[in-house]
């Protein structure tokens, strides 16, 4: 299948939330067929690092002794950069919406990754949409026996074929629901 991802660091999430994120949006769901995705990639865990990502500048102005980002997730991050929790919110909410998928990576090398395994999952076609689950086929007063806790297919086979009782009460209840519900 194909699939076309919108890859955002915090900083450009944040310069470009006002007005082009949702122009960017609109432009996706009018040309492009198949999943859509946005990434947002956060600033790298370590500090040194962080600081070398920062390409546009966008941090620099930021007091880090005030704005640690390290521990935070990508949307967290924007929610403390921003000051603008609700507009952080309404944009995924948005894309939701629409059918995208929003993904967060800590960094450059786990969009990398994700990409990747995107790439690879949507190649191949997963095995539980397309193989139903198969479930026996069970006699009317076994399947009743299951529905206890704890007695399982063999168990409620073996009870019917040693305690005759219990398959006469069974019997009695399965002519019942025969009479009674089955039309």
């Amino acid at each position: 299948g194909s699939f076309y991802i919108e890859r955002k660091s915090v900083s450009d999430f944040l310069s470009s939330m006002k007005d082009r994120l949702y122009n960017q949006m609109n432009k996706m769901d009018t040309f492009i067929i198949g999943n859509k995705i946005i990434i947002l990639e956060g600033t790298p865990r370590e500090k040194e690092v962080a600081m070398l990502h920062d390409s546009k500048n966008f941090f620099s102005g930021i007091d880090r002794s005030n704005h640690d980002l390290r521990g935070l997730s990508p949307i967290e991050q924007a929610i403390v950069l921003s000051g603008r929790k609700e507009w952080v919110w309404s944009f995924i909410r948005e894309a939701f919406m629409r059918g995208i998928m929003f993904v967060q990576t800590w960094d450059i090398h786990e969009t990398i990754e994700f990409i990747i395994q995107a790439d690879e999952g949507f190649e191949k076609v997963s095995k539980h949409r397309i193989i139903p689950k198969k479930y026996p086929t069970l006699p009317m007063d076994q399947a009743i026996l299951n529905l206890f806790k704890g007695i399982g297919q063999k168990r409620s086979e073996y009870i019917l074929k040693k305690d005759d009782r219990v398959k006469r009460r069974v019997n009695t209840l399965v002519k019942l629901i025969n009479k009674f519900y089955v039309k």
